[in-house]
This record gives C-alpha cells, structure tokens and sequence, in this order.
C-alpha cells in the first residue's frame, strides 16, 4: 500500500496560528510533520473587497427584513467562487500531493483535481441552523446548504469530527465516503502525567468557565455568575474565572468573580494565563443546554479537572449517562448549578474524581487520530491509483 508523503491542507484561517477554529488545523497539521509528511498549507481567505461589497449591496437590507438570518458573506456565492479560484491556483502549485484535505465542509477540490478531496469538519451548515439557531433555513441559507452538499457528495472522504452528528449525514450520504474515528482529541500543548500529585486540589475553591460571546454560550456564563452569588456566601474563599467573556457581558459581577476577555494560547501571555488558570482549577463548569465547549471540557479534564455539564447529545455519545469524572446538570438554572458545585466541593473522594476525569480522555490523543485519519486516506489514495 502507498503510504502517504505530502498533504495539501486548506484551513479557513491560518494552521500555524492555534487561535484558527478551536486549534484542530494547528495540531492536525503538527502531528502530520511529525509523521514525516510534507504538508502544504493554503489559507483560504476572505477578500475584504468583495465582503465590503456584499454588506452594503445586500447584506445590510436583507438582516433588516430577516434578522435571524445567519447567512453573510462567506456564505455567500461570491465569496464560494472566490475560493474556488483560489483552490485552483493551489491545485497547480501542489501537484505532487498525495490528496487534498479541506477542514470545512464547505469547499472540495473535486472538481478541479483528480486527488483524493478529504473534508473534515464538525458539523454541516444545516445542522447549525435547525439544531442550534432552532429554525428552519431561509432561501439563502438554503442555497448555501445546497452547495454544502454538493461539496461533500463530491468529496472522496468525509470525517465528522463528533459522534452524535453520523447518524443524520448516512442518511444523506453513501455509507462509505462518511467516517467518524471513533475518538476524540486533546487539543493540549502540555502533556499532563496520570500520577502527578493532587492533594493541594483540596485546599483551594476555583471554579473555570471557557466560552464565548455567543449564545451557545453566554446564558450558561450567566446563570453561572448567579449560581456564584449563592456559593460565596456558602464558601467565602471560592474564586470564579470567566474566560471568553468580559464583564460588560454580565449585568452584574459579585466579588470572586475574574473576566479574562479571549485569551489567545498562541501568545506568550495568553498561553501563560490560560495553562496556569487551568493547574489551578477545582472545578470546570459550562452547563449550557446545546454545546458545552467539547474541545474545552476535554482539555480540562486531561489537567484532572472534574466537571459539571449539561448533558448534550455529543458528550453522552463519548462518556456515556453515568460519569464518575463531575456531575451532569440537568437544568441551566442558578439553583442547579449551585447545587452540582456543592456536591463536587463536598465530594469525599474529590482527588479520585479528578484521576477519573484525567483517565477519561488519556486516550485522546492527536497521535492515535492521526493514524486513523492517514489509513482512510490511505485506503483512497490506493483505491484512486
């Protein structure tokens, strides 16, 4: 069999930067040089002169007759030829690539090269709207959609990146182009050992939240800060850090409570920050009802951080109804969150819980997915030979 020598990955922002889409480009296109794989990268961009265009030819009129809309420019059919166009010209720059990989769902090569086009991403555009926006796609958004899916028909090989998102794309898709690998990843610049020492966790009362400034997250960072307000009083010296947000965001901000704002670990400072903030963590919470920040709560949990969460479709599909790592809050209210802190502050086997949390995702390593990932395309390279 061929063994892969030289990928060309096309991200939508730039791999080397571990800020582009929640760091996966930037570990995927690591491991991979880690591997001995060339890896050629090609930033698809956005032309800010045809986004310009589009805001005030369009944009600003039609968010002022449908303002739930989600579509914009990059889901626009300008923006969509204007990456076609650049993924030619990357095609004939790369012509010794073993396969093409895309980390969206939006674009393909498919139609300009006979490589193997490889997409991976998280979720297809449909998905977002009606499962998170709660609604049924507008006429562009469809458009949008379609085009989406003309993409991945066309595509070699589509990797979901979740679990709980398979189901719905075989029902669209032939079987054998979609793969889930049947893991997740710790997007962790620190390898954290399963022995290191844990009993100064006892000592301390802190409490981390990541997310950011949108509705997937900001209601949950809400009823957090309200839940927080019952927990000082209860345990004077607890300490609340907000990462994402900032405390315009809140109407209220008691005392304990640290906004941080976006912290970016690509930097020295904001890496510093993030991984010391982590070390000192008793407790992760985001208990938001759709999405918890997966990437996040795994990270977390390889640093031996128990955690309180909703439990969401994607994170039962990987640990299950029962965890012995936290606690699942059923309700995003105040009072139940309160409650899942104090059973967590006042858990007998406390250090235990935290081994667990680590022991959870030790597995999940960019190494193991890496090899899953290169047998598929392995396997297509060969089969297109």
């Amino acid at each position: 069999m061929k063994k892969i020598r030289e990928l060309t990955v096309f991200t939508i922002g730039d791999s080397r930067l571990l800020r582009t889409w929640s760091n996966v480009p930037y570990f995927m296109t690591k491991v991979f040089l880690e591997k001995g794989i060339h890896i050629n990268r090609v930033n698809l961009r956005i032309s800010n002169l045809r986004r310009r265009l589009f805001k005030y030819c369009f944009y600003l009129l039609w968010h002022k007759i449908n303002k739930n809309s989600t579509f914009d420019y990059r889901r626009s059919y300008l923006h969509f030829s204007h990456i076609k166009k650049q993924i030619k010209r990357a095609v004939k720059e790369y012509p010794d690539a073993d396969a093409n990989i895309f980390l969206t769902f939006s674009f393909s090569s498919y139609k300009v090269s006979n490589l193997p086009s490889i997409l991976i991403c998280d979720w297809p555009y449909d998905h977002y709207i009606r499962h998170f926006k709660e609604k049924s796609p507008d006429f562009f958004e469809k458009m949008s959609i379609k085009r989406d899916y003309q993409q991945i028909a066309g595509s070699d090989l589509v990797v979901v990146l979740f679990k709980s998102i398979l189901p719905s794309m075989l029902t669209k898709f032939e079987e054998r182009k979609i793969k889930y690998l049947d893991q997740y990843v710790i997007n962790s610049l620190h390898k954290i050992d399963e022995n290191v020492e844990l009993t100064g966790k006892k000592e301390t009362r802190n409490i981390l939240f990541v997310g950011g400034k949108n509705h997937l997250y900001i209601e949950g960072a809400r009823n957090l800060v309200s839940a927080f307000g019952k927990i000082k009083k209860e345990y004077p010296s607890a300490r609340l850090h907000i990462v994402g947000l900032d405390e315009t965001d809140f109407d209220l901000v008691p005392d304990g409570v640290a906004c941080y704002g976006y912290l970016d670990k690509g930097t020295s400072s904001g890496n510093q920050l993030y991984y010391s903030l982590l070390r000192a963590t008793n407790i992760y919470v985001n208990t938001n009802t759709k999405w918890s920040g997966l990437s996040t709560t795994v990270e977390v949990m390889y640093f031996h951080i128990p955690v309180i969460v909703y439990p969401y479709d994607e994170f039962i599909s990987l640990f299950g109804r029962e965890i012995n790592f936290g606690y699942y809050c059923y309700e995003n209210t105040a009072e139940r969150i309160a409650d899942a802190i104090r059973n967590v502050f006042n858990e007998q086997q406390y250090i235990q819980m935290c081994r667990n949390a680590h022991l959870a995702v030790r597995h999940f390593t960019w190494s193991s997915y890496a090899e899953k990932l290169l047998h598929e395309i392995e396997s297509i390279v060969n089969n297109k030979s």
